[in-house]
């Protein structure tokens, strides 16, 4: 059982600066226990010129879904998992300040810095992954622990003319620190991605052609991989032993560096209040491998490789056409 109540206020301080706040109640109940909530919200921003803004805001959040993520060989997972009476909601809080520049409403440049923390987020124990849970005993193999996020955002728009578009990047991280997991050290979350880029740009041609391109290029997720193995003798059994497999820090390898590029054409046409679009392009035109997982082959042995272990890269999207038609009343 889940509820909740938001209540929000628009507030013009002065001539320049003009504030957001709120205030989020929420409940849920869980078998024998209920959590409750509150939430508060507060943005304020600052005209300090006619085209220049200042911003900053505060939020407190919580959330009631939790997110599991598997790292390391094999196709990665993310499993959603509700609070219970056992495993108690997520919390976080987040500041961000930044300021924006506007030119003649034709073009902005925005630049905020942020910084999040979170609590009581999960993960699975050592030793466990998606292949061995299931919906009785999930709770015996997740642990708590918490989270920080925080970087700079710079964005460049421009609307005007007959060649549009914007350019974004990110400079973020993402971290987790777990008692029971890597030794307690803090490690990078698999979606700490240390650079993000993205430009796209959009021409027309005349009144019904519409050109557009987008390119996207992002820092490799992180991963956890087996470095090493050797043979380990098991306590109360004489002469046996087992395969043990050493995985080092947690997601300290990276995948490559994942960039593609796609392109496309819209043809629009229509008269009175019918309008028909037709889109048409591809989907990474370059054909970039990004790669998704790896995966473990056993291939030839050689002398540098006698137990002929390599790790492949497993990638789903190639080049990809792409057509869609549209009609609006």
């Amino acid at each position: 059982l889940e509820g909740a109540v938001y209540l929000e206020d628009e507030w013009q301080i002065t001539p320049r600066l003009h504030a957001n706040i709120g205030l989020r109640a929420s409940l849920w109940q869980a078998d024998e226990k209920t959590y409750y909530n509150l939430q508060p919200r507060l943005a304020a921003t600052y005209d300090l010129q006619p085209n220049i803004q200042l911003k900053a805001s505060y939020s407190y959040m919580s959330q009631y879904l939790h997110l599991l993520t598997t790292t390391g060989i094999g196709l990665p997972n993310d499993l959603w998992v509700p609070t219970t009476d056992r495993v108690a909601p997520q919390d976080s809080w987040q500041i961000v300040a930044g300021v924006e520049y506007r030119r003649n409403k034709f073009f902005d440049l925005s630049i905020e810095g942020y910084f999040k923390k979170l609590n009581n987020v999960i993960t699975y124990q050592e030793g466990s992954s998606l292949t061995s849970i299931d919906a009785e005993n999930w709770e015996n193999n997740v642990t708590t622990g918490e989270g920080w996020a925080y970087g700079l955002e710079i964005f460049v728009d421009k609307n005007f003319g007959r060649t549009t578009g914007w350019l974004s990047y990110t400079l973020a991280w993402s971290l987790r620190q777990f008692d029971r997991v890597n030794l307690g050290q803090t490690f990078p979350f698999r979606y700490d991605r240390r650079h993000n880029l993205k430009l796209v740009l959009i021409h027309r041609l005349g009144s019904n052609w519409e050109l557009s391109g987008n390119w996207v290029y992002g820092t490799g997720l992180a991963t956890t991989l087996p470095i090493s193995e050797y043979q380990a003798s098991i306590p109360g059994f004489s002469g046996r032993s087992e395969l043990a497999i050493n995985f080092g820090e947690k997601n300290s390898f990276r995948l490559p560096n994942y960039h593609r590029l796609d392109i496309g054409a819209n043809y629009s046409f229509g008269k009175n209040t019918k309008s028909h679009t037709l889109s048409f392009g591809f989907y990474n035109i370059y054909n970039r491998r990004n790669p998704l997982y790896y995966r473990l082959s056993r291939g030839t042995r050689n002398p540098l490789n006698p137990r002929g272990k390599q790790y492949i890269e497993v990638s789903l999207l190639p080049i990809t056409p792409y057509f869609s038609y549209s009609i609006e009343f």
